[in-house]
């Protein structure tokens, strides 16, 4: 069974579902150009799609601020990597 919790970022809440330790693993090298940096914006995309369940279909854009968004990347990997 997928492990799955809830959390809070500045009032609004997100269900997560972790998408497994291999798929974490890809999406992190995935994600990194040539000289081996992560690429911060296909790498919290990637997140959104995998692993937040509720709401559904958030982009980037549907954010307020860049702290906000790093905020709940910040909990996102906390969730991944307890």
């Amino acid at each position: 069974m997928a492990k799955t919790g809830m959390v809070t970022v500045r009032g609004k809440q997100y269900k997560l579902q972790h998408p497994g330790v291999r798929w974490y693993m890809e999406n992190s090298d995935a994600c990194r150009g040539p000289n081996g940096a992560l690429q911060t914006a296909p790498y919290t995309q990637s997140l959104l799609d995998h692993v937040v369940t509720d709401p559904v279909g958030l982009k980037l854009d549907d954010f307020d601020s860049i702290q906000e968004v790093e905020e709940l990347v910040r909990q996102i990997e906390s969730f991944l990597r307890p």
